[in-house]
């Protein structure tokens, strides 16, 4: 039967979750992908909406808003890294992505299993699982040695 804990941490004042057997989307991109005032931007949208929101009494509906919201965020987010072809682009050259994807696989199958990728120019996206079959310890983090 497969251990359902939820390990919660903070990592600069956001909650992260780490349920054992989870499947997690992790998106990253290079430094500059996007323009400072485009970042600025977006997280000026972002925290006028949660002011909104943040009066509403019915805690359950202004949630599911809010999660509303982080979707649309994460989806304009993206189809700007989509667009973007003036920042850097070095994921583009096949070298460098292949140093990327050795990295990733490194871990494959030893701290999670990776089930896909995707290297664009200017950003990487990864689903991967972490069971009870991971062998390896969480490096220096707030569950340093604890088997994802």
């Amino acid at each position: 039967m497969p251990d359902n804990t939820q390990h919660i941490f903070y990592e600069r004042h956001m909650p992260h979750y780490q349920p054992h057997d989870a499947t997690y989307a992790v998106m990253f991109r290079l430094a500059g992908s996007l323009p400072a005032e485009v970042i600025q931007q977006l997280k000026a949208e972002r925290e006028e909406y949660r002011r909104f929101v943040s009066g509403m009494v019915d805690d359950k509906r202004r949630n599911e808003l809010l999660r509303e919201h982080a979707v649309q965020h994460f989806e304009k987010f993206h189809a700007l890294l989509d667009e973007e072809t003036k920042g850097p682009q070095w994921l583009k050259q096949p070298e460098v992505a292949e140093i990327v994807a050795a990295a990733m696989h490194h871990w494959d199958a030893r701290a999670y299993e990776m089930l896909t990728y995707c290297i664009m120019p200017n950003h990487v996206h990864l689903i991967f699982s972490i069971g009870s079959a991971s062998t390896v310890p969480l490096p220096d983090h707030p569950l340093k040695g604890q088997t994802p």
